[in-house]
């Protein structure tokens, strides 16, 4: 991919939408690009993307595209390990945020 190029999708033959590169990293990096329903009344389409850059530590990607009435939290707990005496951490994440997690288990 090159700045400036474009990413056209389709539902058979009919353009849903045209995703635009601005501007790309300088280290290699993955792209998370996300296609969702702009609203509830038409076929319209939007996009949320985010480049994960090389970590030591894995990353989360929290967005929320559900255009209904409905609003939603998300939380994260790490799991107890077996034999330990901590508390376990329950943190609320952010929509459309990214976030560095330790490596480890987790209820979403």
């Amino acid at each position: 991919l090159d700045s400036g190029d474009k990413l056209s999708f389709k539902v058979g033959k009919e353009n849903i939408g045209t995703f635009t590169i601005s501007d790309l990293p300088r280290e290699d990096a993955t792209l998370l690009l996300i296609i969702y329903r702009h609203d509830t009344e038409s076929t319209a389409v939007s996009f949320q993307s985010h480049v994960f850059t090389r970590m030591s530590a894995p990353q989360i990607g929290v967005l929320d595209t559900y255009r209904g009435k409905s609003a939603s939290s998300l939380h994260i707990e790490d799991l107890a390990m077996p034999g330990a005496n901590s508390t376990p951490r329950d943190e609320t994440l952010r929509f459309d945020s990214v976030v560095a997690i330790d490596s480890g288990a987790y209820r979403v």
